[in-house]
């Protein structure tokens, strides 16, 4: 694991940086008045390129929306006693009928799931054709084969690094 992480890992990303760069130095020379918006898209498609091997060519990209809107549910979600079964937790054993936020945490924590499979499938497949770009997610795969850890666990292990690095970036 640490040798998807490591110094030697990190070298292989340059050139998503170098690329996003010049991108974002076009972009600010085009429209200087969105500043905002081609630093944030320019944080997040590193950091995806680095995940995923994607980029993110514009602010308003799908993956970028999606990352963001997986981002507040998260938020929401983690919010201390946003769920009366943070204050009593002996409410944790009612059946769901009687728990309308344990369905509402069930449809969250679903489409959280989508969205890293959504990003993990494809990768997947272009891993097994030969042709995946050099990216933390590829590495993953490689341990999936190996029988060293399951898919789910790759995918949330990859979508978290996608999150984490994402939330450094903050939504303008």
């Amino acid at each position: 694991m640490h040798s998807l992480l490591g110094a030697q890992a990190s070298n292989s990303f340059r050139p998503y940086q170098n690329y996003e760069s010049l991108q974002m130095l076009n972009d600010l020379l085009s429209t200087p008045q969105e500043f905002y918006n081609h630093s944030q898209r320019y944080a997040t498609s590193i950091i995806i390129s680095s995940v995923y091997g994607l980029r993110a060519p514009t602010f308003h990209h799908p993956v970028v929306d999606g990352v963001f809107r997986i981002l507040r549910i998260m938020g929401q979600v983690s919010q201390p006693s946003n769920f009366a079964v943070d204050t009593y937790p002996w409410l944790d054993y009612l059946p769901d009928v009687l728990s309308p936020w344990r369905r509402r945490a069930k449809r969250m924590h679903e489409l959280e799931k989508s969205m890293w499979k959504v990003l993990w499938d494809p990768l997947k497949k272009r891993v097994v054709e030969g042709d995946a770009p050099e990216c933390f997610a590829k590495g993953l795969c490689g341990l999936v084969e190996k029988g060293e850890m399951d898919e789910e666990q790759a995918y949330y292990m990859a979508g978290g690094l996608l999150a984490a690095g994402t939330e450094s970036v903050p939504p303008l």
